[in-house]
């Protein structure tokens, strides 16, 4: 059996990944929920000029440890980075 990264199979390791991916596409549903359903963000801040021009908003998190309550502290880390 060939190895993939860190001992794992390869099929135990697209398992792992499969679940990072189904955390951060559900991570993602969760912030986008939360701004756009308050008022944590003012969307007419980021028009430049009505009907032509608006910033765009990214927002990239990298998560280093998932100790627990990651989707608070996703949506701590990103209002902060606002400065909301």
């Amino acid at each position: 059996m060939a190895l993939g990264t860190l001992g794992f199979t390869k099929q135990q390791d697209q398992q792992q990944s499969n679940k990072k991916d189904a955390k951060a596409y559900e991570l993602e549903n969760h912030l986008l929920k939360t701004l756009n359903s308050g008022n944590i963000v003012d969307l007419t801040q980021l028009c430049i000029q009505p009907t032509l021009y608006a910033f765009r908003l990214q927002i990239n998190v990298v998560c280093l440890n998932d100790g627990g309550n990651l989707k608070d502290a996703v949506l701590l880390a990103a209002i902060a980075a606002l400065g909301c």
